[in-house]
């Protein structure tokens, strides 16, 4: 069994606070003087804020692979899941990992700066090409 810590991506995170200044420069841009201007303001700066905190909050993820069995375990805040049903969809700079198993679904995006060194990343890329290529033997 193979366990990666995943931490929050500052990177993620500035993109997203970047899109929120972006929309919030267009709307005060764009959109006329008046009520919905300003609670559109006012809600994107309600967000914006919002993800901050989360991401102050956050708590790493541990994700294990174990490759003879093909199946994930995520455990969040203590709490284990467990997922036998899962998607690797790779591009060039990071991997999203789809996992469905009976009620739980989740979707974590995997970039090399959630994990401790670019070398683990690249291991757990490895890893779960494998385990797919497996399964689809």
């Amino acid at each position: 069994m193979h366990v990666f810590r995943l931490d929050e991506s500052r990177l993620q995170h500035q993109a997203l606070l970047a899109m929120h200044a972006l929309a919030t420069v267009m709307i005060a841009a764009y959109v006329e003087a008046s009520l919905l201007k300003y609670s559109l303001l006012f809600l994107l700066l309600l967000l914006a804020w919002l993800e901050a905190r989360r991401f102050r909050r956050a708590r790493g993820v541990e994700l294990a692979l174990n490759v003879q069995a093909g199946t994930i375990r995520l455990e969040q805040g203590g709490q284990p899941y467990f997922f036998r049903k899962y998607k690797v969809y790779p591009t060039r700079w990071f991997a999203i990992l789809s996992l469905v198993d009976q009620g739980h679904h989740r979707t974590l995006c995997l970039d090399p700066h959630r994990f401790q060194s670019v070398a683990c990343y690249r291991h757990c890329r490895y890893l779960l090409w494998q385990m797919e290529r497996s399964v689809a033997t």
